[in-house]
């Protein structure tokens, strides 16, 4: 993202559910004026078709800014931007990211106003700041796409440039409803570490190991069984979070785990999940301690409540 204080929230609404967690992107790969970052691996079967419908809208929402005449595509970061239009973070599963960067005559003032006059029909002017003296942005919003595409935004960061000219930054982002990999076979032990905190009290942490398999079974098949939370940068509030729950699912005790799950207690709620070290979308909690409280026989959701 090229600007720190443009964070947003994951907010995820299936029946009553919700998931939070923070938005963040990754380093381009320079493909010409149009760099694509790389989010994750490639998902199978229809699930290929859909992130390859978000890759093509992607593309094809940068085409709809009207620049100003003598707008001149660039390679990379214009120099002189004071870093302002530079990219950094990390990938999302289920956002699909197409970025490019111009220069053009004038000041940012100059370039704002001529966008603002020439804004798509259907797009939506979800927030700006005001050009300041040598900086400003832009941020629309689409309709949902087709398919599983459930969001769609072009941000437009612009830097007066040390030459006269004003660099731009333009992001197209796409989120889609990603499914998630399940959890694999083959866990013998599953490690689950509880951090509690309430108040302005010290944080209390237990971990508990758990080697039956009929139990690691029902854990697994409750993890896998969470809907997907629906993506979202639209931000929200939260309220403090009270703490977490961590499942490792390791092959063995010392092993790497193949997928590590963790649950947001308070909050905004949410289940983050890992498998076998690539992030996956994130999941609803839906009830989930309580659950495994009575198929692990622990007191987590007593804990915490």
């Amino acid at each position: 993202m090229a600007r720190t204080a443009r964070t947003f929230w994951i907010l995820g609404c299936i029946a009553a559910g919700l998931a939070v967690g923070s938005v963040a992107h990754a380093t381009p790969a320079a493909r010409g004026p149009f760099p694509a970052r790389a989010a994750v691996a490639p998902q199978p079967g229809g699930a290929a078709a859909d992130e390859a419908l978000a890759a093509a809208e992607a593309s094809s929402l940068l085409a709809k800014l009207a620049l100003p005449p003598g707008a001149a595509a660039s390679a990379g970061e214009p120099a002189g931007d004071g870093g302002y239009l530079s990219l950094h973070g990390q990938p999302e599963p289920w956002l699909v990211e197409r970025d490019a960067w111009w220069t053009v005559p004038g000041t940012p003032a100059q370039l704002f106003e001529y966008i603002h006059a020439r804004l798509p029909s259907e797009a939506t002017q979800w927030t700006s700041a005001p050009p300041g003296i040598s900086t400003a942005y832009i941020e629309l919003r689409w309709p949902a796409g087709a398919g599983e595409i459930v969001e769609r935004w072009l941000h437009v960061s612009a830097a007066q440039l040390t030459g006269g000219e004003t660099g731009v930054l333009v992001e197209s982002l796409v989120l889609w409803m990603r499914p998630r990999t399940p959890i694999p076979p083959g866990t013998r032990v599953l490690r689950v570490t509880d951090d509690f905190r309430r108040g302005p009290g010290p944080r209390t942490q237990h971990t508990h190991t758990i080697t039956s398999l009929r139990r690691i079974a029902r854990a697994r098949a409750l993890v896998d069984a969470l809907p997907v939370a629906r993506p979202t940068l639209l931000p929200m509030s939260c309220p403090a979070s009270l703490g977490s729950v961590r499942l490792a699912f390791l092959p063995r005790s010392r092993a790497p785990a193949l997928a590590v799950a963790d649950v947001v207690i308070g909050g905004c709620g949410g289940v983050g999940l890992n498998v076998h070290g690539v992030e996956q979308s994130r999941l609803l909690e839906g009830g989930l301690l309580g659950r495994l409280d009575h198929a692990l026989g622990l007191h987590l959701d007593r804990r915490f409540g």
